[in-house]
């Protein structure tokens, strides 16, 4: 849907949570989904979460023809990047 969206050249900006030593150490994967329940007021939310490594990230936006741009973070927990839509 997203892709249908940009023309060439447009920017597709992304920040998420990277899976680090200590989710690894606690028994979670890259690239398994986690469901967390969390309860507000009488309403139950479910919360999905998959954590992604960065080689994953970066052969998705290629599979789907996007280029990294320079303009990128990436941290211990968190990472920003800039994707950019090829013709």
């Amino acid at each position: 849907m997203v892709d249908n969206l940009l023309t060439e050249g447009g920017e597709l900006f992304i920040t998420d949570s990277l899976i680090h030593q200590s989710l690894i150490q606690s028994g979670f994967s890259p690239n398994l989904l986690s469901v967390t329940e969390r309860k507000v007021g009488d309403e139950i939310y479910r919360i999905y979460k998959r954590y992604f490594t960065k080689d994953f990230i970066e052969q998705i936006l290629n599979r789907y023809g996007y280029k990294i741009s320079l303009n990128q973070f990436w941290g211990k927990y968190f990472f920003g990047l800039i994707g950019v839509k090829n013709g």
